[in-house]
C-alpha cells in the first residue's frame, strides 16, 4: 500500500490522464516516501449547454498538454454538444455570468469524488495523506467537492469472526450469550460518538485554471459543508442570510490547504472570474492579517498564483509550484 494518494479530475472533454500522470510521476511521486497512488476518475459523457452552439472545448485542449493530438481531439469533441463533463456549463469562455448555485451534474460529481476518497480510506489510506486536485473544469469541481468533504479516520470495523457469527445463528436466543453481548453492545454505543468525531479533511486541494462555482455563498460555501448540494441561486441567498443571523461571527471549521493558480489572459476562463475566485478563497480561508501578501506564498493555508499567460494550459513553473505544494502537504508530519 502506498503512503499517499492523489485524486485528479480532468478538464472538460478530456478523459485521458496521460499528461498529468506523467507530470505527477516525475515531479511528485519520487518525493513522497512510501509511494504515491494516482487516481484519475473519468467524468460521464453528458450534454453541455455551452457546446450546443459550436464553442470549442475550453480553448482547444483541456488536458494540459500541447500536442497536435490533444488539439485535434478537442476540435473533434467541439462538434457535438456532449463531452466528458463534471457538470454543465452555459457558455465558453466561462465568466462571471455563469449562473450561481451548483449546476446540473455537480452534486453527482461530489458523490463520485466522495466514493473515490472513501474507497482509499477503506483500503487503508490515512485521509490526511489524500489530496484532491484538477485542471480547468476539474479544478472547479475539485474546489467544490474538497471544501465540503471530510473522511473517517479509518475504515469501518470488520464483521465479527465466522465462529461468533455461527454461534449467533445456532443460538439466537441463548440467554448466556445475550448477557455477554449486552456489555459489548453498550460499550460500542459509547464508543460510537467518538468514532463519528474522528473525521478529517483532505491533505490539500489543487485547482489549476479553475474557478469557484458558487461565489455568492461566500463563507457559507467554504465553512458549512452540510448544505444541500442541490440549491439554486435564491436558496443560496436565503441560506446565507439565515447563517449570518444564526452562526457566530468567528465560526471555525477545519479546511484543507488550497493551491489555486490562474492565467491573466486565459482564453477559456475569464480573468475576472478567476480573480474573484481567488479573492473569495483568500477572504474565507485566511484571517485578515494573513490576506496581506498572500500572493505567491505557500506557507499558509492558501497558495495563490496569478500567472502571466495567454493560454489555458499551465506553465512549467506553475506545474512545478503545484507539485511542490502537493509534496509538502502529503509528507507533512
Amino acid at each position: 500500500l502506498e503512503a499517499a494518494a492523489l485524486i485528479w479530475l480532468h478538464g472538460l472533454g478530456d478523459s485521458s490522464p496521460a499528461f498529468w500522470r506523467r507530470q505527477f510521476a516525475l515531479r511528485v511521486a519520487p518525493r513522497v516516501p512510501g509511494g504515491l497512488r494516482l487516481v484519475f476518475p473519468e467524468a460521464p459523457r453528458s450534454r453541455v449547454t455551452a457546446l450546443a452552439g459550436g464553442s470549442s472545448l475550453l480553448g482547444g485542449g483541456s488536458s494540459g498538454g500541447s500536442g497536435e493530438e490533444v488539439e485535434a481531439g478537442a476540435e473533434a469533441g467541439a462538434r457535438a454538444d456532449k463531452a466528458a463533463s463534471w457538470f454543465d456549463l452555459t457558455a465558453l469562455p466561462v465568466g462571471l455570468a455563469e449562473p450561481e448555485g451548483p449546476p446540473p451534474g455537480l452534486p453527482e460529481t461530489f458523490e463520485r469524488v466522495r466514493r473515490a476518497a472513501e474507497a482509499l480510506v477503506a483500503e487503508g489510506f490515512d485521509p490526511r495523506r489524500i489530496a484532491l486536485g484538477g485542471f480547468s473544469q476539474g479544478g472547479a469541481a475539485a474546489l467544490f467537492a474538497g471544501l465540503r468533504l471530510d473522511l473517517p479516520m479509518s475504515p469501518p470495523p470488520p464483521p465479527p469472526p465466522k465462529r461468533q457469527q455461527k454461534q449467533q445463528l445456532e443460538h439466537p436466543h441463548d440467554p448466556q450469550q445475550q448477557k455477554q453481548q449486552q456489555p459489548q453492545d453498550q460499550q460500542q454505543q459509547h464508543q460510537q460518538p467518538q468514532q463519528e468525531q474522528q473525521r478529517h479533511t483532505l491533505a490539500g486541494l489543487v485547482s489549476i485554471s479553475g474557478w469557484c462555482v458558487c461565489r455568492k455563498r461566500g463563507a457559507l460555501e467554504l465553512q458549512r459543508r452540510s448544505l444541500p448540494l442541490a440549491m439554486d441561486s435564491a436558496g443560496c441567498a436565503q441560506a446565507q442570510a439565515r447563517a449570518q443571523t444564526q452562526l457566530p461571527a468567528q465560526t471555525e471549521t477545519p479546511r484543507p490547504p488550497v493551491f489555486f493558480s490562474y492565467g491573466t489572459a486565459d482564453p477559456a476562463v475569464d480573468f475576472q472570474l478567476a480573480k474573484r475566485s481567488s479573492q473569495l478563497l483568500a477572504q474565507h480561508l485566511l484571517g485578515p492579517s494573513e490576506q496581506k501578501g498572500v500572493q505567491n506564498k505557500g506557507d499558509g493555508g492558501l497558495d495563490l498564483r496569478q500567472v502571466q499567460r495567454a493560454k489555458h494550459t499551465p506553465t512549467e513553473s506553475e506545474i512545478a509550484a503545484a507539485a511542490d505544494f502537493l509534496v509538502a502537504r502529503l509528507t507533512r508530519p
